[in-house]
């Protein structure tokens, strides 16, 4: 709180009518209390944020590259961080005993199919030296009994991408996948998606000229090739 008076006494000076609040660390911390890491980690992006304040930058986004490089800033120029999708599929057979599967629709198995199907999409059917696509199913859900098979059932998951072409490649061959595969066993079933991140990405130009206030803020420091990053941020609305 000090820190921020002092640094407000300044910014009257040159930036009057720019107003500065102080933040407690702990409020902010996703997932728990700080830990010394979590501090030293905003000290190093703060810094680089007044850094970049007093060279006039702005728009520009950082990300810490903790393993076995603390103190270490990190980005990569353009696509940074992956789009994501969450969807939700929506199966419908014929309940039946499970000695008896012929007299109903096996919607397990129609799940176990298109678990397979949508492997095939990331892995197969799209260019994957382009960016990385990644079409995860996580949860299946459906039944109550070991011994029957149910009518219904639910899966969920995600697909990450980074090249909006690909990304609705992949979403209509998704939709596709599951709506043969569910009519072809004699069952329905139906994708829906939910609103998507967009990809966080840095302006190319913007991070050129950033880079040597970063350096500073690092003492020499940085990494500015980073692999992509598969994780989704609602950052990129921002």
């Amino acid at each position: 709180a000090r820190l921020c008076e002092r640094l407000q006494a300044h910014l009257g000076e040159d930036a009057p009518g720019v107003e500065l609040r102080a933040t407690i660390l702990g409020h902010v911390v996703r997932g728990g209390n700080p830990s010394a890491l979590d501090r030293l980690i905003a000290q190093r992006l703060s810094f680089a944020a007044v850094s970049a304040c007093e060279d006039r930058q702005s728009g520009i986004m950082l990300a810490w590259d903790a393993p076995g490089q603390p103190g270490r800033l990190a980005w990569r120029p353009g696509p940074m961080m992956a789009a994501d999708a969450a969807y939700e599929i929506k199966l419908q057979g014929k309940q039946t005993h499970g000695a008896n599967p012929w007299s109903g629709i096996d919607i397990v198995s129609m799940a176990s199919e298109i678990v397979q199907s949508f492997n095939q999409i990331a892995a197969r059917q799209i260019k994957v030296t382009v960016t990385p696509t990644i079409l995860t199913v996580s949860t299946i859900n459906g039944g109550l009994r070991y011994n029957i098979i149910p009518e219904d059932l639910t899966m969920t998951g995600t697909l990450r991408s980074f090249d909006p072409g690909l990304r609705k490649e992949i979403m209509a061959r998704a939709e596709k996948a599951v709506v043969s595969i569910s009519e072809r066993y004699g069952g329905s079933g139906r994708i829906t998606w939910g609103l998507p991140n967009p990809v966080t990405s840095n302006d190319p130009a913007l991070t050129a000229r950033m880079k040597p206030t970063l350096l500073r803020a690092a003492r020499g420091d940085i990494k500015d090739d980073i692999e992509f990053i598969t994780g989704a941020e609602d950052f990129a609305f921002y």
